[in-house]
């Protein structure tokens, strides 16, 4: 009987193996086309690829509609409007010019109350189809203005095209940045679909929002003096007017001038006519909502639309009623999402990159971020230490002691996150910005489905390098601090090296 037993163990082992084996490099034929995967289906960040005017002949893709030369026009007269304002004591000068720019150079892009048709009738989105880039790659191509509740119900439509072209079952899902919100709302709206989807791939997302937009559409703005002079060195790349701020922050004169000078001018003169854009622009699109964290999110609805936000018979009823049920349903129970997905059994990963400064713009402005979305937004809990600091000399990892989830520079906390064993982080790289390293990581996790123990070429901390690779951190986070008078002498240097600069040119011409 042992005997038999051990029999029946090792052939069901080697079924199980062969199985897997065939799952995992089995070949699909699309056309006549041989890939060793299941198809993959990407859900691109925000920006439109079906939109176009419909003057157009030749079908121009809006990536946004903005009219730029407008915007270059108007920003060429600021100046003037703000002199005119300020000699005659009006502010509706600077409101009416601010307005009005705005209407003119993003009014192509609001929609009506009802949160999906056009305002500007001159914009025609075309229907989605099917695009296939080879190699079992789709594109799932939308009108990123639109409420990803709808989007959800076009990407399920979507995928059958992909599952008829492809003829397999089972596909992959690729979401990057706003696309992540989309793939939430599809996952929570079609839990039935669950069993077609072979694994998930969450890339830098943008389903927890942007601190920034929240506390501009609930009616403030905050500029956090500290950050400014980080993202002007990294943010921008600008080292001369990092060096500039960075001695009037040390000085203290930074912060008084924000504080007591421009944040209330700006609030006094412009905060009107910003609510009054969002208002009628940018509140009029449902993917902006989606940037509104949970604690700005009602605020909003009230500063924009007053306390009876939520009745059912108001012009843009059909709008808040998108926005809202996002908010509540997706935005609100996004570790849920991830979760019920998960135990359905899809393979879910994140991959979150950091160690860029965030927008100054937010009273949140320094927090660890890729430059646009936070850490533990993105991670769905991950403890980081704030930009430009490491975690306290004596913090101790959170969760799961068996596992070494602290970062090699001492950042990050990862065992706090939602699915620590399947989260990477890419240290340096910006939020839009890809390099051949990270589109590797994307393949690794999606062809080998490892952890990020399994080996050593893509462990779970690794940082962009010259080459546009990928290598692992090692090396604790140091930042060499400078003085108030280093940093002013510096500045002196520097602003006799652009005299001469400057003179030599003279000279030259």
């Amino acid at each position: 009987m042992k005997h038999i037993k051990k029999i029946l163990c090792l052939t069901l082992t080697l079924i199980m193996v062969f199985s897997s084996a065939s799952v995992a490099v089995g070949a699909i034929t699309i056309g006549n086309e041989e890939i060793d995967h299941l198809p993959q289906v990407y859900i691109s960040g925000f920006g439109s690829r079906i939109l176009h005017y419909k003057d157009d002949p030749e079908k121009t893709s809006l990536f946004f509609p903005v009219n730029f030369d407008l915007m270059m026009n108007n920003l060429s007269r600021f100046d003037k409007y703000a002199a005119d304002s300020l000699k005659n004591l009006d502010p509706d000068i600077i409101y009416n010019y601010l307005y009005n720019a705005f209407k003119d150079t993003f009014g192509a892009a609001a929609l009506k109350g009802d949160g999906i048709t056009n305002a500007d009738e001159n914009v025609v989105c075309e229907p989605t189809v099917l695009d296939y880039d080879g190699d079992g790659v789709y594109n799932f191509n939308y009108d990123s203005r639109l409420s990803p509740i709808d989007l959800a119900a076009d990407l399920k439509d979507y995928i059958g095209l992909v599952q008829e072209h492809s003829g397999s079952e089972k596909i992959e899902l690729i979401g990057a940045s706003y696309g992540t919100t989309i793939l939430m709302a599809f996952l929570n709206d079609y839990p039935e679909m669950h069993k077609y989807i072979d694994s998930v791939l969450i890339s830098v997302p943008s389903y927890g929002g942007f601190s920034v937009v929240g506390e501009i559409f609930s009616g403030d703005f905050f500029i956090n003096h500290d950050t400014l002079t980080e993202y002007a060195y990294v943010g921008i790349n600008n080292e001369d007017l990092g060096l500039f701020l960075s001695v009037l922050n040390k000085s203290g004169f930074l912060k008084i001038f924000l504080e007591c000078m421009l944040i209330p001018t700006l609030k006094a003169v412009a905060l009107e006519a910003a609510m009054d854009v969002i208002r009628d622009i940018f509140g009029t699109i449902p993917a902006m909502w989606t940037f509104v964290q949970e604690e700005y999110f009602y605020d909003a609805m009230v500063n924009l639309y007053g306390e009876n936000y939520a009745d059912p018979g108001r012009e843009n009823a059909g709008l808040i009623s998108k926005v809202t049920y996002y908010q509540e349903q997706v935005m609100q129970r996004l570790d849920e999402i991830y979760l019920a997905t998960q135990a359905n059994g899809v393979k879910m990963n994140i991959i979150c990159k950091y160690g860029r400064p965030p927008m100054p713009i937010s009273e949140k402005g320094s927090f660890m971020s890729d430059g646009a979305v936070d850490v533990k937004d993105v991670t769905l809990g991950a403890t980081a230490s704030r930009y430009g600091e490491t975690l306290p000399e004596d913090y101790t990892q959170a969760r799961y002691p068996e596992y070494d989830f602290i970062s090699p520079d001492k950042c990050i906390d990862a065992s706090t996150g939602i699915d620590p064993l399947h989260t990477w982080y890419v240290k340096g790289l910006e939020h839009t910005i890809k390099n051949d390293g990270f589109n590797e990581l994307i393949d690794y996790i999606l062809y080998e489905d490892p952890t990020v123990f399994s080996g050593d070429r893509f462990p779970q901390y690794t940082q962009a390098t010259e080459d546009g690779g990928l290598a692992p951190v090692t090396e604790p986070e140091i930042r060499e601090e400078t003085s108030l008078f280093t940093d002013y002498i510096k500045l002196i240097i520097r602003i006799f090296e652009l005299i001469i600069e400057t003179i030599k040119g003279l000279f030259a011409k």
